[in-house]
This record gives structure tokens, C-alpha cells and sequence, in this order.
């Protein structure tokens, strides 16, 4: 059996042009709902059954439709979990995500590490960074030339330190989602309770 899909036309790109074109003018409510979308479309994944994980979240792999709901796209890297002990499929590809929204875990094994749930939960905690403050993970870091995101990861460095702005509640749900123990992370159905 082959699963086809047919994209939507999005004709507002992805999200990170869409908030750089247009995020200035969206108040801080109307890019946390933005966000809350894409919590919950990643909520949708992990509860699939079989669970689907991303593995690579970022602006770049949303899509925002005519309306300004986001998508959810680039599946390319994603895990599909039979059970909890198994990957059902994998990729060939050695990319294991964009450095920005990595969780620290799957730069600091010396092993080979595959994109779980809480690292998907990592990346949507960037995410809502980025959505809702408008402000890039590791936004100090301009590029990664010469490995510093990596080298901030693997020293624990979270993607910020300090809330950019007085949302203590919505910055405690960020922080929640970098916990360096992997394990501590919320799943996206809870994050998805406490934004609401």
C-alpha cells in the first residue's frame, strides 16, 4: 500500500518568512495561537498511530496556508514507532536536523541517536520561541560556521536564558520543553492544555 499526499497550496510560505514579513504586526496573542496550531499538529503526530516524530521542526518545515494555519511539512527525517521499542522505518539520510532546534541529547551520544518524542517536544519549545517573541534559538549565535550551537548543546546551553519579554507562564511551558533530561519534557498534548 502507498500513502500519497497532495500538499496544500500555502501561499504565505513558511513560517519563518511569514513572521518576518509579517510577525511585527501579529500581536504576541495572535502568534501564540499561530504556535498553538503547530502544537497541536504535532500533538496529532505523536498519538498516531503508528507515532510519527518529526525530527527536524523548524519555521522552515511550516507551512502557512491562505488562511494562516500552519502545516506541518518536510517529513523527510521523520521516525515512524511501531511500538515504543521500535522504529518501524528509517531514513537513509545522515542529517539529523537543523542545529538551532537540535535537542541536546541527539549531538552528545556517542552512539547513533534518532529524533524521539521529547526531542520533537525540544524543537517545538524553540519553535514557540521564535513564534511568539520573535526571537531565533541560540539567537546570539548568528551562524554555526564553526560548530558553537553545537558546542552550546553539548555544554547544556539552553536556546535562551532569559523570557525576552514578562510572559512567565508561556516562558515556564519553553523552559519545560528544553529540560535536559529528556524524560522531564511535556508531551505536545500537555503543552497544548497549558496553552489553553
Amino acid at each position: 500500500e502507498t500513502l500519497i499526499t497532495l500538499p496544500q497550496w500555502c501561499v504565505h510560505g513558511d513560517a519563518g518568512k511569514f513572521l518576518e514579513e509579517y510577525g511585527a504586526r501579529m500581536s504576541e496573542i495572535e502568534r501564540l495561537k499561530l504556535w498553538g496550531g503547530v502544537v497541536d499538529g504535532v500533538a496529532y503526530l505523536h498519538l498516531h498511530n503508528p507515532i510519527i516524530v518529526h525530527g527536524d521542526l523548524k519555521p522552515g518545515n511550516v507551512l502557512i496556508d491562505d488562511l494562516g494555519q500552519p502545516r506541518i511539512c518536510d517529513f523527510g527525517i521523520s521516525q515512524v514507532f511501531l511500538d515504543e521499542t521500535e522504529t518501524g522505518f528509517t531514513t537513509t539520510s545522515d542529517h539529523t536536523g537543523t542545529e538551532r532546534y537540535l535537542a541536546p541529547e541527539l549531538v552528545t551520544s556517542d552512539s547513533t541517536v534518532y529524533p524521539t518524542i521529547p526531542s520533537d517536544i525540544h524543537a517545538l519549545g524553540c519553535l514557540g520561541l521564535e513564534f511568539v517573541h520573535l526571537q531565533k534559538p541560540y539567537f546570539h549565535r548568528k551562524n554555526n560556521l564553526r560548530g558553537h550551537i553545537i558546542q552550546d548543546l553539548k555544554r547544556g546551553v539552553p536556546p535562551a536564558s532569559d523570557p525576552p519579554k514578562p510572559w512567565a507562564q508561556l516562558w515556564l511551558i519553553l523552559r519545560s520543553c528544553w529540560e535536559k533530561n529528556p524524560e522531564a519534557r511535556p508531551s505536545a498534548v500537555k503543552v497544548a492544555q497549558l496553552l489553553e
